[in-house]
């Protein structure tokens, strides 16, 4: 009985980690489409020992910049209000 909880567990802690993932993954991809339809281009600019990239986005018609790093914790809604 006991093995059987084992499985169920893992398997549970499975499908949470899938979720956060597709969650995140889904975050970051709206947030790049709401950049592209406002004229900035991605540009790395770094990447950590751990492989992380830092980028920086830049809309050429003005000049302006916007660094991953801000706005690594603000919702959608706030980068929108910001940044539009």
């Amino acid at each position: 009985m006991i093995m059987k909880d084992e499985h169920i567990w893992t398997k549970l802690l499975f499908l949470i980690i899938l979720a956060f993932v597709r969650i995140i993954t889904i975050r970051e991809k709206r947030i790049k489409n709401f950049f592209i339809s406002h004229g900035y281009n991605r540009k790395l600019v770094d990447i950590s020992l751990f492989g992380e990239a830092h980028y920086i986005w830049k809309r050429e018609s003005d000049g302006k910049v916007v660094d991953d790093l801000d706005i690594k914790n603000w919702s959608l809604r706030r980068i929108k209000k910001e940044y539009e």
